[in-house]
């Protein structure tokens, strides 16, 4: 768990990242085209996508660490529509 606190201008730099524009905030301040206009703008954010990935990865690789020595103890519970068929399948079958 992070308590970290991320600003709404970081989420900016950092979707456009993830979406294959990393350096995007230096490209604004010189000017960048997008489409048929050029935006000249200083984006008051940082790109936290590195952050976000690797810290994230870090935590989910903790968390499914603990299933080696705490493994489940049951079939987790499933909602699917297949689910639900069988189990109407097998209530059927008993009559």
């Amino acid at each position: 768990m992070s308590n970290e606190i991320v600003q709404h201008h970081d989420w900016l730099p950092t979707f456009l990242a993830a979406a294959g524009e990393p350096d995007i905030v230096e490209k604004l301040k010189k000017g960048h085209t997008v489409g048929d206009k050029t935006y000249t703008v200083h984006i008051d954010g940082y790109n936290l996508h590195d952050y976000i990935t690797v810290y994230g990865t870090a935590i989910c690789t903790q968390f499914l660490e603990t299933f080696k020595q705490f493994p489940p103890r049951q079939e987790p519970a499933t909602f699917t529509i297949d689910h639900a068929v069988r189990q109407l399948h097998e209530y059927l079958a008993r009559d």
